[in-house]
């Protein structure tokens, strides 16, 4: 989308794990210091990422009406959504433990 409609990069030029917003920076902190305590934690923490890129999508979506943003975000959240599977059932075969939703509500 930044090529076909000519816009710039915004993270062009930030190593990984550097974001000009401090909001963001302190919660990328905060994330990395819990999820890399255990592979459990780490699981969870990916699990909850997940939650909120699906909500933040679902919104996104509601909100837009171009075809190129809308193809785009529809497929992000095919990917978040395998992402959170792949995170809640990697938790339960690793730990035996299930994954509880944070912020989505349970479908059932």
């Amino acid at each position: 989308l930044l090529e076909r409609y000519g816009l710039p990069d915004p993270a062009a030029d930030t190593a990984v794990g550097v974001f000009t917003n401090p909001e963001l920076q302190a919660l990328y902190d905060q994330l990395m210091e819990e999820g890399s305590q255990s592979l459990a934690d780490a699981l969870r923490v990916g699990a909850l990422v997940e939650e909120v890129d699906i909500i933040d999508l679902e919104t996104y979506i509601a909100q837009t009406d171009n075809e190129d943003v809308l193809l785009v975000y529809q497929n992000l959240l095919k990917g978040s959504y395998n992402h959170l599977r792949a995170f809640t059932s990697t938790l339960e075969k690793q730990t035996g433990e299930i994954y509880q939703l944070q912020l989505l509500e349970s479908a059932g």
